[in-house]
């Protein structure tokens, strides 16, 4: 298991889109922080659902909703990180080193978990130091979003690691994490729907 970590570790470290999204992930918060503290107010569309930013803490609250910009960027490193080994044919060192596929996939699984966190409490302290009201916004029940937080984008590392680990087509699994992270809030509304409507029955 450790000499799993290791290997996956290291092909992540090497892996420049790792650092091209820990940039992204840095730039935006501060310059969503510094045109609010200009009083200019910005919004955001992902598949024409407006988010407006009216206050510091709508962007900091913004962190905690992966739909809305984060989440799509742990879901294309994801992807594109596991689906690059079907793609080079890697996996047959994996299976010399271990031949268990749950030993392969909690490795993956970790990983993913740790990254995603990473780059959500990376935008959150970011937006947080560069807002200017530190001590207004910690008071304000700040920690507690930030824990909450930081479970939700654990889980959705592993299982966005699940759906690319499922999918050996890099394309594809890249697609899929994409609409999971959109549409996934969508999706459990109608099956929380459906559940009550067959209960009425």
């Amino acid at each position: 298991m450790i000499n799993l970590l290791r290997s996956d570790l290291y092909r992540l470290e090497k892996n420049k889109l790792l650092y091209v999204i820990i940039v992204f992930t840095s730039v935006v918060p501060f310059f969503m922080m510094m045109t609010m503290r200009q009083d200019i107010r910005i919004g955001i569309s992902v598949l024409g659902n407006l988010t407006t930013f009216k206050e510091i803490e709508d962007i900091i609250r913004a962190g905690t909703e992966y739909q809305k910009g984060l989440g799509i960027l742990i879901a294309i490193l994801i992807s594109v990180w596991i689906g690059q080994e079907y793609q080079w044919k890697t996996w047959q060192h994996k299976w010399i080193i271990s031949k268990s596929r749950i030993g392969i996939y909690l490795s993956k699984a970790i990983i993913s978990s740790v990254i995603s966190s990473a780059l959500f409490l990376l935008f959150e302290l970011i937006a947080l130091l560069s807002s200017g009201q530190i001590s207004n916004i910690v008071v304000s029940g700040y920690v507690s979003s930030v824990i909450c937080g930081f479970t939700v984008y654990a889980s959705l590392g592993s299982v966005l690691c699940l759906f690319s680990m499922l999918i050996k087509n890099n394309t594809t699994s890249t697609i899929i994490c994409l609409c999971y992270v959109l549409f996934s809030e969508t999706l459990w509304a109608i099956i929380r729907n459906l559940s009550v409507f067959f209960q009425t029955l």
